[in-house]
Formats: C-alpha cells, structure tokens, sequence
C-alpha cells in the first residue's frame, strides 16, 4: 500500500474540473475505448490550458506563484502535467503516454462524423472509422483514409464549379487523378494536398492580378480626371507674353510638362500599337471621356 501519491493542487475549481474529476472516478473502474479516451482528452486539455492561463496570471507583473491567493505549487518538475503544453498534459493524464497526435485525430474524426459542411460520404465514413478505431485501435490508418476522402471531395468540387478558373480547375482534376492512382493512403494523401496547395497559389496569383489590374484602372481615371481640370491652360496666356512676363522658374516648368506629355503621349501610341497588333481591345469605360462637349482618348 501507497504511504503518499502525488497529487496535483489546481489553482481554482472550476465546475469543468468537478465534472472531469466525476468522470475519472466513474471510469476508473473500466478500460476506456479510444473514442472515449479521445473525449476525456479534449475535456482534459481544456482544463490544462486554463491552469496555465491561471499560472501566467499568477505570476504577471511579479506577482507571487505560491501565496495563498493562487493555490499553485512552488515549482513543477519536467515530468509534472503542469510544466508540459496542454496537449501533451491531457494525453499523459488520459493514457499515460505521449499519444496528443493519435488522440488529435481521433479528435478530428469525431468533428468530421458529424459536420454538416462535409459531404455525407464523408460524414458517413468518419463514422465507420470510429467504429473500427474502438474494435482495434488503429487510428493513423483510418484517419489517412478518411482525410483523403474529404481531400478529394473538395477537389471535386472544384473540378464541378464551372466559375473557377480553367486552370484551376485542371491543376484540380489532375491532382483527384493522381492521388486515387496512388498505391498506398499516405501518397494519395500527400498528392491531394498538393493538389490544393497549388490551387490555393492560382488562387491567390490571380487575385493578385485583380488587385493590380484595379489599380491601374484607378491610376487611368486619375489621369483622366487631371487632365480634365487642365484642359486650356495653353490658352490662358498668349505665347509672346508668356515668354516676356514669366520668369526662368515657370518656363522650365512648362518645358517639364511639355516633355512628360510628350513622352506619354509616345509610350501610349507604342501600347496602342501593341494592342492592335494582339488585337486587344482597351476597356470600354476607360476610352471615351466627354469634357466640355468633347471626346477625348484617355
């Protein structure tokens, strides 16, 4: 017989920490399977990741760590729940080993049987996994199996939807090809996730694109809107008196404008040239613009 055991003194007892210290003493008494090891250990990292908000309180601005007020120990040990993250404090305390990633999964299986957001083949596999996982215990296999399917369901989807870019949408086939081509799990796995990391990229090019593409529409409008706040200037002023009255500053000024205007004007023709030669046509909204009766070519 034990003389002592250790025993760990939470800061506050919270009504989570009652319900999981029932739980422990009702299930002491039986084996758990692994979807219900799985539950415990969610509830149980819960409560380790309060703990810890509760130590980092303790101990903010130099508080003390073990005055009455906060019910924590002096010091914690590397092996005690209490020093490890609370993922890996749960699985300890659930299974008595560093089984965070197995129990994860688990995890992830739970959530996906019963998300209405995944297609129902999904759902409905998910479920068989967690059926076969508690009867034999393997869990890495049929989480694989599964992600996969809810892999290549997204990439269907994709294939399916007639708005996405066709580029996207056979960097999509290629990849549901290739990973239901493949021999093992875990290479399908890795193939439709490359798949839809490439995807992802397209995407996030092409939106890029767009962004760039509305910038030089606002950059064109501005020169438009410019240009028809300065349309006459050069016949504010006869030329002959210009030159007599303006002093040096304001005729380089003028000679500035004119050589810019003059090197736009070049470069624009060069595009217009380009354009035709591509047959591309300039957008429409951005050709015509009528100031004072008349039409200008932006």
């Amino acid at each position: 017989m034990w003389e002592t055991v250790p025993v760990w003194i939470p800061a506050r007892v919270s009504p989570l920490l009652r319900t999981v210290a029932m739980f422990d003493d009702e299930t002491l008494h039986k084996p758990l399977t692994v979807t219900e090891q799985a539950a415990l250990y969610a509830e149980y990292e819960k409560l380790y990741a309060a703990q810890a908000r509760l130590r980092q309180e303790a101990t903010r601005f130099g508080a003390a760590t073990n005055g009455p007020d906060t019910g924590l120990s002096e010091s914690s040990s590397p092996e005690s729940p209490t020093a490890l993250p609370s993922r890996q404090a749960a699985a300890l305390a659930v299974t008595g080993k560093k089984s965070a990633t197995r129990l994860d999964q688990v995890r992830d299986l739970q959530h996906l049987a019963v998300d209405n957001a995944e297609p129902p083949a999904v759902r409905g596999q998910a479920v068989e996994a967690l059926a076969r996982v508690d009867a034999d215990g393997k869990v890495n296999p049929r989480w694989e199996q599964v992600k996969l399917a809810q892999l290549l369901a997204v990439l269907d989807e994709i294939v399916a939807d007639l708005g996405q870019a066709e580029e996207v949408r056979a960097v999509a086939v290629d990849a549901a090809s290739r990973a239901r081509d493949a021999e093992a799990t875990p290479d399908g796995l890795r193939r439709a996730r490359q798949g839809l990391e490439q995807v992802a990229r397209l995407r996030k090019q092409a939106k890029a694109g767009r962004r760039a593409e509305a910038a030089a529409r606002r950059d064109a409008a501005q020169v438009a809107r410019i240009i028809r706040g300065e349309i006459g200037w050069w016949e504010m002023c006869e030329p002959d008196d210009f030159w007599a009255h303006a002093d040096e500053y304001t005729r380089n000024l003028v000679d500035t404008y004119i050589a810019g205007v003059r090197g736009f004007a070049e470069r624009v023709d060069a595009a217009r040239s380009a354009a035709a030669d591509g047959h591309l046509e300039p957008d429409a909204h951005l050709t015509d613009v009528k100031t004072d009766g008349q039409e200008e070519q932006r």
